[in-house]
């Protein structure tokens, strides 16, 4: 397929909205990323691209076509995987960066890596797969319709193979959902001459899109965190730096092809390993 976006793309603005169950304002950050595999781009390259995406949101939206398939499955194993590396071997930037932020500075003494709850490096991940086609009518019923639909995809139990690739996920995020779009309508998908008309779209992709916008921006919206600490905007700018220093040298990468099998092997052992000693 031919990319509509090249590398990632952010929105030139930062947004300032309210944090969902506050009143706190915080800087919304809207980034485009371009889509996966096409015949422009190398898998080392896409797998960069998408892996740097992952470090550097808190809400990560992997779009998808019809229903969520097990490559996309094992697409957003691999590249959560690259995040992790890259996240592990920058974790002193993390701590001269909290250094920085403390210095001076009575609310943020004793907010480092000291005491934080182990979690998920990385927070939510969600589907969003268009063109969808769900049995349910009313809205209430199709998000239930959604979640039933999500969990059976992360649920698979079929192989081993399946079974590491949930694994690896779930390692990865705190949050793992889907949202489902129906088809937009011929005047707007099928016709090149489409100029943006709303009027064209279809009144049940208007109605989901909006549900899904609601449900993004006022009611799920994450602060951005690293090493279980939220940053600031300020902090940002130097994780950005860093990360991407990292993906252009990709010294400390493995192949592509290689980085899972690897991962899950360490994964394996250290839960053996945990068990033996429990």
């Amino acid at each position: 397929h031919d990319r509509m976006t090249t590398g990632i793309w952010m929105w030139s603005k930062h947004f300032v909205v309210t944090r969902p169950g506050s009143n706190e304002k915080i800087a919304l950050l809207v980034l485009d990323t371009q889509g996966l595999y096409d015949l422009q781009t190398s898998d080392q390259l896409t797998t960069s691209i998408f892996g740097l995406s992952t470090l550097i949101s808190s809400y990560l939206v992997f779009n998808v076509s019809l229903q969520i398939q097990e490559d996309n499955m094992k697409s957003l194993a691999l590249f959560a995987e690259y995040a992790r590396v890259a996240l592990h071997a920058n974790k002193h930037t993390t701590r001269a960066v909290v250094a920085d932020a403390s210095a001076g500075s009575d609310e943020s003494k004793g907010n480092d890596d000291e005491g934080v709850a182990e979690e998920a490096p990385f927070q939510t991940v969600e589907f969003l797969v268009r063109d969808s086609r769900l049995r349910a009518k009313t809205l209430p019923e199709k998000l239930a319709e959604m979640k039933t639909q999500v969990a059976k995809v992360m649920d698979a139990d079929v192989n081993e193979d399946i079974r590491t690739t949930r694994k690896q996920v779930r390692l990865c995020f705190n949050k793992v959902s889907g949202f489902y779009l129906p088809y937009p309508g011929e005047e707007v998908s099928e016709s090149d001459t489409y100029t943006g008309d709303v009027n064209q779209i279809r009144p049940l992709f208007l109605e989901m899109i909006e549900a899904y916008v609601r449900k993004l921006f006022l009611e799920q919206l994450n602060v951005k965190r690293i090493h279980g600490r939220e940053v600031t905007a300020h902090e940002l700018r130097h994780f950005f730096v860093a990360y991407a220093k990292s993906f252009s040298e990709a010294a400390i990468f493995p192949k592509a092809e290689s980085l899972l099998i690897a991962t899950a092997t360490a994964n394996n052992r250290s839960f053996a390993d945990n068990g033996l000693l429990h």
